[in-house]
């Protein structure tokens, strides 16, 4: 508990020390800060492109997945296969029936 309240202090410190006290213009801290926290600046440490690759894509991919299996194959089998066999056993019975 104590080192969480120290850093938070310390964060507040920082920003009055880089807001308020001496304040520099958008982009002079990162252009001389380490490589890490200037791929961490600009790129937000590529957390936007993992979240598209693993949740976006993957649920792109598993929805067309379930279009194709789900309603390709059984919602489209299942009415296409019930009108199928509706139709021939129409025909059957026509065949059947005597003629009048």
């Amino acid at each position: 508990m104590v080192a969480s309240v120290a850093i938070a202090l310390l964060g507040i410190a920082l920003a009055y020390l880089f807001y308020v006290e001496k304040p520099r213009p958008a982009g002079t801290l990162p252009r001389r800060a380490s490589p890490a926290s200037t791929i961490g600046c600009y790129n937000k440490y590529f957390v936007d492109e993992f979240y598209d690759f693993v949740f976006v894509r993957g649920i792109q991919r598993a929805g067309a997945f379930l279009l194709k299996v789900a309603d390709g194959w059984i919602i489209e089998g299942l009415i296409n296969g019930t009108a199928d066999a509706l139709q021939r056993a129409g025909e059957g019975y026509g065949r059947s029936r005597p003629a009048t």
